[in-house]
């Protein structure tokens, strides 16, 4: 179904639009190797759902679906996007919020641990409690 990505990627540019955290520290594009690509691809959280990671520059976004891709189940426990920023301190902070392909309607923030390019885990958390804790690049 075409309409469903669609729908993922409007919800995603949308919280992108409600902004970020922000603060000093954050990473100008163009300034250090946080311009290389390091976290763009398919991702596996220890929650059992698959996050689409895209990085660019310092910025990082996300849509993450519950359950297993290419079944008609994919999303409907819950479905999130994620923008946050990555700093020079090793972490990503962001917003994170569930779009309504789900059955879960929450939202609030994220800290990020940078551990490597294929490993992230959360050390705080404000808002909803998000259900993941640590994430590995597939």
């Amino acid at each position: 179904m075409v309409a469903r990505p669609f729908a993922i990627a409007a919800a995603a540019s949308l919280v992108a639009l409600a902004g970020s955290a922000g603060g000093s520290g954050a990473v100008p594009p163009g300034s250090t190797a946080r311009t290389v690509n390091h976290f763009t691809g398919t991702w596996k959280g220890n929650d059992g759902a698959t996050y689409y990671i895209r990085q660019v520059g310092s910025s990082v976004y996300w849509a993450g679906l519950s359950g297993t891709p290419s079944t008609s189940t994919f999303g409907s426990s819950f479905t999130n996007v994620f923008t946050g920023t990555w700093y020079r301190d090793g972490t990503i902070r962001g917003k994170w919020a569930d779009v309504p392909r789900g059955q879960i309607l929450g939202s609030g923030t994220l800290v990020l641990r940078v551990q490597s390019s294929c490993v992230l885990t959360k050390t705080s958390e404000t808002g909803s409690r998000f259900g993941g804790s640590s994430w590995r690049k597939c």
